[in-house]
């Protein structure tokens, strides 16, 4: 049945690619017979014209409609001209000849036209007397004007050819139907052979035998490729059993030792001259030996991760390194239960150590919980990073990971990274590699309440689309900052230094710049010139937002020049969201 399904979709696919070429290809030579026509009957019409124009110059000058009338007998019955008709300057008729009738030409039939004036030469004695008066010479050049002739050219359909083009269009179709019936009959040939074959092999699977000479009767080298590759999956599942066996007994030899990487480890580290103090070796020796008991306590997992990146804050900064955290899912918002002392730990190792693997760049902390079974959860870590030592550890899948023949790196045989992988398995938790991201998941319990969620978000974001500029010295409150934009739905760009808020200025628009006090510290005349000079130069001036918790900025010369806005850190969030909805509206009404 299904074989029966395809064959009518190939067939129903072929007919419709051969009306296509066919439609195609008579579309092509009606197109192509039509301009060549064309150019036969506009040449043909210039010889006439060549050879009639004295005829038709000389009855025109005397108004001599039978003189005119037998210059165009020598027309008559001519294939090629359906009518030809001669005018004077008043378009009044002189003469004409009239073939449609003769070549079965409708009276309503569209012909080929084309229209000639006829002139007559000026007098050598007239165009002499007269060559240094511009007017006069006009007018007589309007008078030499005598008339025109039409020509309505016979068309291609009833033209001497067009039988013999209807013959060259079905020897044409009747060329393309032959050749496209070879074409179906051999590819239907090739594909019931190849049917064949795979019928045979699929018999040949299922008996899990293979006949020996099944090479030799197989005549084409794509059903030799495609036999081969069929006897090599044949193999190789003959041989799965086997290697399922000695998985099996892998397996069971590892559950005899789990803790065979920490000891390799503990050994490395004894063997090998690496830096680190008496603090580093006791903090790993707690970590995997640690024993995850009856310690539990619930705890917001948002609010911990918030006090670990504070205080790593000073890490980040040396390293300048942002640290971007995010939280997300329907349990987000419920305590966890969980060891919080060894959780805590288990983060401070991650996260110090992955300051360092990212130096100079930024990173990503995603914390998720979705809804489970019951009051049970999986909390789900997230972290992404675009430094390249990060792209290598995820690449090589060394960050957690320990070989004797890798070098000791920020990811690679890293102490605390790899302490922090045995804490994350204590919790019965596992980490996995993705392309651009490492996960972390840990099964955790939360707290079943009816009470209204105490995380809700009670700021909706802004209406309008506003674009912002951050400038911002201090890592942490940029952090803040960006995260608030974020639920406002504000588009938000950084920038490191006040040379590159010059420079964005000059390529992009922003709606408003955010700053705080360090932008005035040290002030540059020259910066502070071309900024005032960038600002005139837009149709509406990008707005300065200055956020410190110094007011006494408000009273700098600079700030006055700026125009700025001012709002007091910490930030509160609805009167940032207050005071973008202002300056975007003070911006509409300039």
């Amino acid at each position: 049945m299904r074989r029966s399904k395809y064959v009518n979709q190939y067939n129903l696919a072929f007919i419709v690619a051969v009306i296509t070429l066919l439609l195609l290809a008579n579309y092509l030579f009606t197109k192509l017979t039509q301009k060549q026509h064309f150019y036969q009957q506009q040449n043909l019409s210039q010889s006439i014209l060549s050879n009639l124009t004295i005829e038709l110059e000389y009855g025109l000058s005397f108004g001599n409609k039978v003189d005119l009338k037998n210059s165009l007998e020598a027309l008559r019955d001519n294939k090629g001209v359906a009518i030809i008709t001669v005018y004077d300057n008043q378009k009044n008729t002189m003469a004409e000849l009239d073939n449609r009738e003769s070549l079965s030409i409708p009276d309503d039939e569209e012909l080929i036209e084309i229209i000639k004036p006829i002139n007559q030469s000026p007098s050598s004695s007239l165009s002499d007397s007269l060559l240094l008066n511009e007017e006069i010479l006009k007018s007589v050049k309007l008078e030499r004007r005598l008339g025109e002739v039409r020509l309505g050219m016979t068309p291609l359909a009833y033209s001497q050819v067009s039988e013999v083009l209807q013959n060259y269009r079905l020897a044409l179709s009747g060329s393309i139907i032959l050749l496209m019936a070879l074409l179906w009959i051999y590819m239907y040939y090739r594909l019931s052979y190849t049917s064949r074959v795979m019928k045979k092999m699929t018999e040949s699977l299922n008996k899990s035998v293979l006949p020996r000479n099944i090479l030799y009767n197989i005549k084409t080298r794509e059903a030799q490729a495609l036999t081969k590759a069929i006897i090599d999956v044949f193999l190789h599942n003959k041989n799965l059993e086997h290697q399922l066996t000695l998985l099996k007994t892998e397996v069971a030899q590892a559950r005899k030792d789990a803790n065979t990487e920490l000891q390799e480890f503990l050994g490395f580290l004894l063997k090998n001259p690496i830096e680190h103090d008496d603090e580093t070796i006791q903090l790993f020796y707690q970590s995997i030996t640690q024993e995850m008991g009856d310690r539990k306590s619930s705890i917001w997992s948002r609010d911990l991760l918030k006090q670990v990146i504070t205080e790593l804050s000073s890490l980040a900064k040396s390293e300048k390194v942002i640290i971007y955290d995010n939280y997300g899912g329907d349990r987000i918002n419920r305590q966890v239960i969980i060891d919080k002392d060894n959780f805590k730990r288990f983060l401070l190792l991650l996260l110090q150590e992955l300051v360092i693997v990212c130096k100079g760049y930024q990173l990503t902390v995603s914390f998720d919980q979705r809804q489970a079974l019951n009051d049970a959860t999986v909390l789900r870590i997230a972290i992404d990073s675009d430094a390249p030592n990060f792209i290598k550890g995820l690449n090589t899948q060394s960050l957690f990971h320990f070989t004797h023949d890798a070098p000791v790196t920020c990811y690679s045989n890293n102490i605390h990274l790899i302490a922090a992988k045995h804490l994350l398995r204590k919790f019965g938790g596992e980490y996995f590699y993705f392309e651009k991201e490492i996960r972390l998941e840990i099964p955790v319990a939360t707290l079943a309440t009816d009470e209204p969620e105490v995380w809700t978000d009670s700021v909706s974001p802004i209406d309008t689309n506003i674009n912002a500029l951050i400038f911002d010295s201090d890592p942490i409150d940029k952090m803040v900052l960006m995260g608030y934009l974020e639920k406002l739905g504000v588009m938000t760009d950084k920038a490191s230094t006040k040379q590159v808020i010059l420079q964005k200025l000059r390529h992009e628009r922003f709606d408003v710049i955010m700053v705080n006090s360090d932008f005035f510290s040290e002030p540059d005349p020259f910066f502070f010139t071309n900024l005032l000079s960038e600002l005139a130069q837009q149709e509406e001036p990008t707005k300065i937002l200055v956020i410190s918790s110094d007011s006494d900025v408000q009273s700098s010369e600079l700030f006055k020049s700026l125009n700025a806005s001012y709002i007091a850190k910490p930030i509160d969030i609805h009167e940032l969201k207050s005071m973008l909805i202002k300056l975007y509206t003070d911006s509409d009404d300039e």
